[in-house]
């Protein structure tokens, strides 16, 4: 199965199926053909490409994941310790909670009073320091692709490389160690200098 095919049953990006790979968390068969390695999906890997889906989005860690693909027998010691994050983070939330209820009795006039607000609500005596282990870039991705902006980037560039290939673009090494480049040419009447224009304002 192609690329193409297992993001359309999917609905994963390139990019984060070839991160997945590079994670370690997929392996499909590579097939050589006319002098490159194709990947080569099997009905296995999109099931398993679904799995890692799932337990991302029931916030399990890359780690986690792998060691219970690697190990099922680590699988209840893995759980346990989820469970005991997943706990920590309720309570983080919970005086979270709590704090901001507090600042709204106080409106701020800026952000970063805003913030010192907060966080004074959240040292104040008797309370653990809180820190909670946030995936800002993450977090920051996942707001940019619900924007009308985004949507509209997408859907100009998904045209215009409607007839690309993409597995015929190089792949990086699957260690991250080695850097890959390439090129590939559609025909287009669009001028590059559009091209840049428009990524200019989106």
């Amino acid at each position: 199965m192609r690329m193409k095919d297992v993001m359309q049953q999917t609905g994963l990006s390139e990019w984060t199926i070839r991160y997945y790979m590079k994670e370690g968390l997929v392996r499909p068969k590579e097939e050589p053909r006319n002098g490159r390695v194709y990947s080569d999906f099997s009905s296995q890997d999109v099931e398993g490409l679904n799995a890692v889906v799932g337990l991302r989005s029931a916030r399990f860690s890359m780690e986690e994941i792998r060691t219970m693909q690697q190990a099922p027998e680590r699988i209840s010691a893995v759980m346990n310790t989820y469970t005991r994050r997943m706990r920590a983070e309720e309570e983080d939330l919970h005086r979270l909670n709590l704090a901001l209820e507090q600042v709204d009795e106080q409106p701020c006039q800026d952000y970063i009073q805003l913030s010192q607000a907060i966080q004074t609500r959240l040292t104040q005596p008797g309370r653990s320091a809180y820190v909670p282990e946030l995936h800002f870039s993450a977090l920051d991705e996942q707001e940019q692709r619900k924007t009308d902006r985004y949507e509209r980037a997408k859907a100009y560039f998904d045209k215009l490389l409607a007839e690309a290939e993409t597995d015929m673009l190089p792949e990086g090494d699957v260690n991250g160690e080695e850097a890959s480049s390439g090129f590939f040419r559609i025909p287009s009447e669009i001028a590059a200098s559009q091209v840049r224009d428009f990524c200019k304002e989106n």
